[in-house]
């Protein structure tokens, strides 16, 4: 059974996540020209169909350097509209680069708030938001 993600120091992480279904103004875009908007929670990876769980986005890279893990992110948002990442102990990590504050590698199955404008780096690619 998988290990509930943690709120971390700093990082709003209530209880209940935005359903699926449900309209969302949060839009990601990962370096390699993906744009998607979420709602609820997801998973990037090279192979996230294997990641546990139930996820209303499963987001799969290619990737032939092999510097993603199968499920490597996963990510959400929250009822109070808060997006957050949380590392999936991958191989390679996730690192937060916030403006004016030094890169935060994020610690395994601790969710981050992530803000508009942080980039999160991971498996070679970036990840930002943007609220519409």
């Amino acid at each position: 059974m998988p290990r509930p993600s943690r709120a971390r120091s700093g990082a709003a992480a209530p209880a209940t996540a935005l359903p699926a279904g449900e309209p969302s103004n949060i839009e990601l875009t990962l370096s390699s020209g993906e744009h998607l908007r979420v709602a609820g929670r997801g998973v990037i990876g090279r192979d996230p169909a294997e990641a546990p769980g139930s996820h209303a986005h499963r987001i799969t890279l290619a990737d032939t350097e092999k510097l993603l893990s199968r499920a490597h992110l996963e990510f959400g948002v929250e009822s109070n509209g808060q997006f957050w990442v949380s590392d999936l102990h991958s191989t390679n990590g996730v690192v937060l680069e916030r403006a004016g504050h030094p890169p935060q590698r994020c610690l395994p199955g601790y969710r981050v708030a992530i803000q508009p404008g942080d980039r999160v780096v991971f498996g070679g690619r970036i990840l930002t938001i943007s609220t519409r």
